[in-house]
């Protein structure tokens, strides 16, 4: 049995309400919520607005049981509502939450030039004008799908960010094996996000339940424990993106079965 620090995230079960998606992490053994859809919402502040709300998510943020929330803030993109991260950036401070999950912000298909770099160094300075403590953590997704691109944005910018290591992004859509992402992003993953995917004969990717797709999960997760990764690995079920998706249960289930 692989001894990680198994969580999930909210994607998976947007209607829920936190305690709901709470008592179905205790049911199957998932320590960890990285928060990103609640109550048919991506607008966590809003959700949380209310007090008697926050009660849960600080009590559950105290105890370490979240580590990331995620936004739609693409750190390389010229336009974002900055206003939106402040306030998750300040929910995640009364929380006690150390991580915001960004973005690249621009389509991987575009080239990746000192222009983005330098747009990246001017979001993540205003971010930490706000002195807050929470951390941004960059996930390789859209125009960081390739750790090779996000080696690339951390030399420029002259420092490494934390990463949300998305493997599945790495894999499908640039083409790195595990093991070579490992190797470049290695020493600043803070999260490792895994979920499973067919790849279709007319070359589209559909989400399925864990152990059913054919991306080889099992080949990352024997990566990760050879390399003795002790941050949490979290189920990246994408139900919120794609409905027709069987309910979390089954998924956590599946995991539980194929994965663990």
């Amino acid at each position: 049995m692989r001894n990680f620090k198994w969580g999930f995230s909210t994607l998976s079960c947007p209607a829920n309400t936190l305690a709901e998606a709470v008592a179905l992490a205790d049911e199957f053994d998932f320590r960890y919520l990285e928060l990103r859809a609640v109550e048919d919402s991506i607008q966590l502040p809003r959700v949380f607005a209310a007090p008697e709300k926050r009660v849960l998510l600080v009590k559950l943020g105290q105890e370490g049981r979240i580590r990331v929330f995620g936004s739609s803030f693409g750190l390389a993109a010229s336009e974002n509502d900055r206003e939106e991260l402040e306030a998750l950036g300040r929910l995640a401070d009364e929380a006690g939450v150390p991580y915001l999950r960004v973005f690249g912000g621009f389509d991987f298909r575009e080239e990746f030039c000192e222009e983005k770099a330098e747009t990246a160094r001017r979001n993540l300075d205003w971010f930490r004008s706000l002195g807050l403590r929470s951390q941004l953590a960059l996930e390789t997704h859209d125009g960081f799908s390739s750790a090779a691109r996000c080696r690339k944005l951390f030399e420029q910018l002259g420092e490494a960010l934390p990463v949300v290591w998305d493997a599945h992004h790495t894999c499908r859509f640039a083409g790195e094996t595990f093991a070579d992402s490992w190797a470049m992003l290695a020493g600043h993953v803070v999260d490792v996000h895994v979920k499973d995917s067919r790849l279709e004969s007319d070359g589209k990717l559909v989400a399925t339940v864990p152990g059913e797709g054919d991306l080889p999960a099992g080949e990352l997760l024997d990566l990760l424990e050879k390399a003795d990764y002790t941050g949490p690995v979290t189920l990246e079920y994408e139900k919120l993106w794609h409905p027709y998706l069987p309910e979390l249960r089954v998924a956590l289930e599946a995991v539980n079965r194929v994965w663990r």
